[in-house]
């Protein structure tokens, strides 16, 4: 989702981003700076237990005053009416499109983005399969300190 975003909003930061918030650092997903916007993914395997910390982090970064939007594999369950429910079996381009859809109606962007988006949607497959692939190879091949 990252790197797919990434071909729209060029601000987004690959290695994630770390937020400051009242002397506390916390760590996001995705960020892109020019909506104010943080998109969380919480995969049904790794937060199946942990509703309680996830909604508690939503509220923190809300009441700090930045956009979210948390995509929920299902079987989770919405914390917000704002999250995404998002499919049992991921599906990349499925997500991003139902997530840039989503932005494109509920945050104020240029027309430039708008028109982006609109193109991104009319492709079939993901669009940024190859940074992300680069990406990742960097990085299974950096050898560790």
């Amino acid at each position: 989702m990252l790197f797919e975003l990434k071909t729209i909003f060029k601000s987004i930061d690959v290695k994630g981003k770390a937020l400051r918030i009242n002397n506390k650092t916390i760590r996001v997903d995705i960020y892109i700076p020019e909506i104010n916007l943080v998109i969380e993914y919480d995969g049904s395997f790794w937060h199946k237990e942990k509703y309680d910390k996830d909604k508690s982090k939503s509220n923190y970064l809300i009441n700090a005053g930045f956009n979210l939007i948390r995509i929920r594999q299902k079987p989770l369950s919405k914390i917000f009416d704002n999250d995404i429910s998002g499919a049992a079996e991921f599906d990349g381009k499925d997500t991003v499109n139902v997530l840039l859809k989503k932005i494109s109606r509920d945050y104020i962007i240029g027309e430039t983005t708008i028109s982006a988006i609109r193109n991104y949607l009319t492709v079939d497959g993901l669009q940024n399969d190859i940074e992300m692939k680069t990406y990742a190879e960097k990085l299974y091949n950096t050898p560790k300190k």
